[in-house]
Formats: structure tokens, sequence, C-alpha cells
């Protein structure tokens, strides 16, 4: 609902509360002066009444009841002045006067000319005279279009009024969304501004956090320059060391070289010693075959010699039994006793040859049987030397092999030395170069360092100029409160 329709309805109210009070009157009035028949009229009045309070409390016919309140008034003093010769206009302005509280001059308007059209037609069935009339109509005619130029005037200041209540409602309402603007934005200030104190903090914190974090990466860098350091020289160290080994890889590719000649000509000359013991093994088995003969010949002249001891004892017995019988024999068996003699002593030379024949046969079989035994353990050594040179020869062919096998793994050391020594020569310039790259981080970092402690103290610095900030706030919440 408008403003003005609430305007009319309330001045409808106020007209109807003034016509029941106005009708109750007339009730008591009635009442006292037991004038029956106007209660009709006031019957009349009452339903007339209670329908413009069902009428206003229902919102209906706002802005056309004041014209229904001004034909009923009309109807009702024309009813009560029908044939009257006394008829004035004061109950008229009464009337007309009331219509002045609506903020608009076309309710007195229309009462007016109806009222004039009502006294117009009354008087033509009265008896006033026309002079009377005449001044009636120009009173009333005066009266209303004063109270119509009143009524327009109340209008123009009500619609100034109402002009100026809108706009001062739209500056209100204005001010209002500006005020809730405002607390919304600071609200959103504050809200801004906690995050942004909670952010700085943590900000704050993380730099606490990061400036010790770098300190700890800055000596870490310091520790890492230091051990790159050491790294260096002992990568350079272990370069000469590799370029020595190198060195020595080579040498001992040559001297594998060299012994793999020397190897394989052992190895010829083992063979050839093979060969060689070989032969030794067979004239030694011949000479023990020799030697076995010998001592079998031995023994038989051994044997000849013992039979011509047995011969010789025999003969010298022989030779004894002659003399016994020659000396029988007397001056004929001197001859015989001369020859016995003889042969006595023959025996007896055959016998002490025979002895000593033995005794050399003895000495020869000894020395046979010694130098068989010897020759046998020879044979036997040569065995065992020829054993050992053919173990000496299969150890000399793996030696062969190993010494080829070092050679090869020596080359192949080599190869690879060759190649630790480049990727070495390259990890030193690498070192070299992480050095370097470690000394420009150490200094990067001390510069981020040096950074962040400018960024903490700024961060510290804001940290205090959010007191003077929440002071703004608080003054900015308790003036949009108000």
């Amino acid at each position: 609902m408008q403003e003005i329709d609430k305007v009319y309805l309330s001045r409808n109210k106020m007209i109807t509360n003034l016509i029941l009070v106005m009708l109750s009157i007339f009730v008591v009035f009635a009442m006292v002066m037991e004038s029956y028949q106007s209660l009709i009229t006031i019957g009349i009045g009452l339903i007339f009444a209670a329908a413009l309070v069902i009428v206003n409390r229902m919102q209906l016919l706002v802005k056309q009841i004041p014209y229904l309140i001004a034909a009923v008034f009309v109807l009702i003093l024309f009813v009560s002045s029908w044939g009257d010769s006394s008829l004035t206009g004061e109950k008229y302005y009464l009337t007309i006067a009331l219509f002045l509280i609506y903020p608009s001059y076309r309710p007195v308007l229309a009462y007016g000319l109806m009222t004039i059209i009502s006294i117009i037609t009354n008087i033509s069935f009265s008896q006033l005279t026309l002079d009377t009339a005449a001044t009636l109509l120009l009173m009333i005619t005066l009266f209303t279009a004063i109270a119509v130029w009143v009524a327009r005037l109340s209008e123009n200041l009500f619609v100034s009024a109402e002009t100026r209540n809108q706009e001062v409602k739209q500056a209100k309402d204005q001010v209002d969304h500006l005020l809730n603007d405002i607390k919304d934005s600071i609200g959103h200030l504050n809200e801004f501004y906690g995050n942004l104190k909670d952010n700085v903090a943590q900000s704050s914190r993380l730099m606490n956090e990061l400036a010790g974090a770098f300190s700890e990466v800055a000596k870490g860098i310091e520790s890492q320059a230091m051990s790159v350091s050491d790294i260096s020289e002992t990568m350079k160290a272990s370069y000469q060391d590799i370029y020595e080994a190198a060195q020595s890889t080579r040498s001992m590719n040559r001297l594998s070289g060299h012994t793999m000649e020397i190897t394989s000509s052992g190895n010829d000359h083992v063979q050839d010693l093979t060969v060689q013991v070989k032969s030794v093994n067979q004239i030694m088995a011949s000479i023990v075959t020799s030697m076995t003969e010998l001592n079998k010949q031995n023994e038989q002249v051994s044997n000849i010699s013992e039979t011509i001891a047995e011969m010789a004892n025999q003969t010298k017995l022989l030779a004894l039994n002659a003399a016994i019988e020659a000396a029988r024999a007397g001056e004929h068996g001197k001859g015989f006793a001369v020859v016995s003699q003889e042969v006595r002593k023959l025996a007896t030379k055959s016998l002490h040859s025979s002895s000593e024949i033995s005794g050399i046969l003895e000495t020869i079989r000894n020395k046979t049987q010694q130098l068989a035994e010897q020759v046998s353990q020879g044979n036997e050594a040569i065995l065992s030397s020829q054993d050992s040179v053919s173990r000496s020869a299969e150890l000399l062919n793996e030696s062969t092999n190993n010494v080829s096998n070092v050679q090869i793994q020596a080359s192949e050391v080599e190869s690879r030395m060759k190649l630790l020594q480049q990727s070495s020569e390259k990890v030193v310039q690498e070192v070299t170069s992480v050095s370097s790259v470690t000394e420009q981080s150490t200094a990067a970092v001390q510069e981020i360092l040096s950074s962040i402690e400018e960024q903490k103290q700024l961060s510290d610095e804001v940290m205090n100029s959010f007191g003077s900030l929440e002071q703004i706030v608080n003054r900015l919440k308790s003036l949009s409160n108000q």
C-alpha cells in the first residue's frame, strides 16, 4: 500500500469514528427527547457506519469512501432540510470542514458541488426568498471555493511533504543501504583484517622458520662446500692414484707378456727335459738290466770259484794222501812225493786264489748290489723326476694359460683403467664445477637469508601496525552500529 492510501485509510477511520460518536450522541438525545422516529434514521446511519468499519478493516475502496461519505452527508442534510424555510449554511460549513482532513481537494469540491445542487433543489420547494437563497448559495460557493483552495494548499503541502518524505525515505534507504554496505564492508574488513593478521602472523612464523631453515641450509651448504672441496682434493689424489695404477697396469701387461714368453720358453725346455728324462730312464733301465745280469754272472763266477776251492781242497787232500803214500813207498815214492808236494802247493795256491777270487767276487757282488740299489734308487728318482717334470709341464701349461688369461685380464684392466682415468678426469672436472656452483649457491643462500631477515623485519613492522588498524576498525564498527 502506498503512503497516500495509508493517509486516506487513516482519514476514513477518523471520519468513521466521528460518525459513530455523533450517532451515539444522537441516540442519547433521541432517547432523552423521546423522538423515536429519528431512531430509524440513526439506525440507518449505524448500518452505514458499520459498513464503513468493515470496509476500512478490509482496506477496500480507500479513495472512493470520501466521496461516498460526502454523498451520504449531503443526502442526510437534504432530507433533514427538506421544506425548511429557515435554511442556513452553518451545518454545511461544519460538514465541508471535515473533508479538509483528506490530502486532496477533490472530496471537498465534490461535497461542495453536491451541496449546492441539493440546496438549489431544496430552494425550489422551500419558501426562501431569492435574496436569501442567492446569499446562501453565494456563501456556500465562496466557502466551498475557500475550502477547495485550502484543500489544494493542503494537497500541495502533502505532496511536497510526501515527496520530501519519499526523498528522505530514499535517502534513509540509501543511508541504511550504505550503512549496511559499510557494516558488511567493516565485517569483511574485520574478517580480512583477522585473516590478514593471521596470515601475516603465519607469514612471520614461516619467515622465522624459513630463516632458521635457510640458516641451516647455509650451514649445510658451507659444510657441503667443505665436503666438495675435500672430495675435489680426494678425487685429484684418486686421479693421481688411478693414473699411477694405469701405468702399473700397462707395466703389468708388458710383464705379463714377457712372463708369457718366458713361461712358453720354460715349457719348451720342460718338454725337452721330459724327453731327456725319458731317455735317461731308458738308459737307467738298461743299466739296471745289465747290473742284474752282472750279478747273475758274478754269482756264476762265485759258484765256479767255490767249485775251484772245493777242487783245490780235494786236490790238497789227494796230494797229502799221495805224499803219505810216497813216504810209505820210500825211495820209490820220492819223485811222487815231490810231485804231490808241488800239487799240494798248487792246490794251496789255487785255494788261496779261489779265496781271493771269492773275496773279490764278494766285493764285486756287494759293490754291484750297492750299485744296483743306487741305480734302482736313481731309476726311482728318475721316475719321480719324470713325474715331477710331467707335473711341471702341466703346471707350466697351466701357468702359460694363467699368464695368457692374466695378459688378457691385464689388457682389459688396462682398457678399463683408461676409461676409469678418463671418467676420473671428468669427475674431477665435474667436482670442480660443483665446487664452484656450491660456492655460488652459498653466496646466493646468504643473499636470500639477508632478504628473509629484511622480510622478517617488515613482517614485524606490519604486525606492529595492526594495532592502529584494529583501533580504526573498532571505531568504524562503533560508528556503523550507531
